[in-house]
């Protein structure tokens, strides 16, 4: 091996490591949680079964719920996402498992939703740097857009400890809104 294939060799080597440090590894501890509002469970269960129809459909699909109880009528959000990583990053406090399937809490802890168990875990995920370029063993640029990766957004509303429908939008089955 010549020295100038050498040299290069060791400059690529050293640039695909620089590269891959520039997406942070992160460990995250999250409480696992309890479904206190029974009338959740028939909702999760229809999203769930809403996505299993769709084409982008994968086992792997995680799921947010994005509380917010600091407001006159408290609400959450259910959104479908292909990307852990991004779900991790949104700095939830929990998690739990409905149909095989990840669910990741993050807003407001609303006890009428949610009860926080003992049990713990953690996950890993990747923290992207959506400022960095990064190309594949053969030299193509690899496109990260975190802009939306969601394909379904359930919104819901917490009125007297019923769990009300406002509106819905998904990828597969209709074009804009709709319920599960």
């Amino acid at each position: 091996m010549s020295r100038i294939t050498l040299i290069s060799f060791l400059i690529l080597i050293g640039v695909n490591t620089i590269g891959r440090a520039q997406h942070k590894e992160k460990e995250i501890l999250l409480k696992n949680l309890e479904i206190q509002n029974r009338q959740l469970t028939p909702i999760l269960d229809s999203i769930v079964n809403h996505e299993k129809k769709c084409d982008y459909y994968s086992c792997k699909l995680t799921f947010t719920i994005n509380v917010k109880s600091s407001t006159f009528y408290p609400s959450f959000t259910i959104e479908s996402i292909s990307d852990r990583n991004l779900a991790l990053s949104l700095e939830p406090y929990g998690y739990f498992y409905k149909k095989g399937h990840l669910f990741i809490v993050d807003g407001d802890m609303s006890n009428e939703l949610f009860a926080k168990q003992e049990e713990s875990k953690k996950f890993k995920f990747l923290e992207y740097d959506t400022s960095f370029e990064e190309y594949d063993s053969e030299g193509r640029r690899i496109l990260r857009v975190v802009t939306d990766d969601s394909f379904t957004m359930w919104e819901y509303q917490l009125a007297s400890g019923n769990i009300e429908f406002v509106e819905g939008y998904s990828l597969c089955g209709s074009k804009g809104k709709m319920r599960p």
